[in-house]
């Protein structure tokens, strides 16, 4: 019985990590975040390759962010989004999410 709720808790915990809750529903926020380093770094002509270079990391590192195989940091986020020369908030962003357009602060 102790180990069915052992793992339901880590099962549980794992879940958390990886997704965020807002506006009645659920993101998985890795998947938004990997989708869009994607999307911006073919929207550019960048390779996984060339995007490694210009964030000083490995491509084979890209390559897990870019197939949810990675979590990643908050300064490997920020030098990933200034590679792709975006504002960083919108590699969260997912495909026609727009609330965030009547913002004043963005």
């Amino acid at each position: 019985m102790w180990l069915i709720v052992c793992i339901l808790i880590v099962i549980t915990d794992v879940a958390y990590k990886y997704t965020l809750y807002y506006g009645g529903g659920f993101v998985d926020i890795l998947r938004v975040f990997s989708t869009n380093v994607r999307k911006y770094r073919l929207n550019i002509n960048l390779s996984q390759e060339q995007l490694a270079e210009k964030c000083g990391m490995h491509r084979t590192y890209i390559s897990g962010i870019e197939c949810c195989r990675r979590s990643i940091s908050l300064e490997n986020i920020q030098r990933i989004a200034d590679a792709l020369n975006v504002e960083t908030y919108k590699l969260f962003l997912e495909e026609g999410d727009l609330w965030w357009q009547n913002l004043s602060y963005f």
